[in-house]
């Protein structure tokens, strides 16, 4: 990722406060001199109950059954999207800045999705995805 992102205009880094988000980020910061904020407001779904089952122990439909119904003992996707649109309204971004944000696939998902360009992102492990906002964040 810093290789990859070497020569832009970086002016912040947020990360989720889990060690592999954080971990993913050190290289880039180290490059770019800059410090990692971490941001809770950017960790994966809580899965509740779920958390830690292997997916083959569990048949889960986020998109189906938990779109607005929270998991037992966790979160909603209409609550990770609350969460990150409440981050989002709280970035100030410079004029030209750019803005590096690592997060987790649901958490990812979301994001893209409330300021993303139609596009159905579906992050893949250590994926990069780059883009202009093109509505304001409700």
């Amino acid at each position: 990722m810093a290789r990859l992102l070497a020569g832009r205009r970086l002016g912040r880094i947020y990360a989720s406060p889990l060690q592999r988000a954080v971990q993913t980020a050190v290289p880039l910061a180290r490059a770019e001199g800059l410090p990692i904020r971490t941001d809770a407001r950017l960790m994966e779904i809580d899965f509740g109950l779920l958390e830690g089952k292997a997916k083959s122990q569990q048949s889960l439909s986020l998109r189906k059954a938990h779109a607005t119904t929270p998991i037992p003992g966790g979160e909603s996707l209409a609550q990770v999207t609350a969460r990150v649109t409440d981050f989002l309204r709280d970035l100030r971004p410079e004029t030209g800045e750019e803005i590096v944000i690592l997060g987790h696939y649901w958490a990812n998902r979301m994001l893209f999705g409330v300021i993303g360009d139609g596009r159905d992102y579906r992050p893949q492990t250590g994926s990069v995805i780059s883009f202009s906002p093109v509505t304001a964040v409700p």
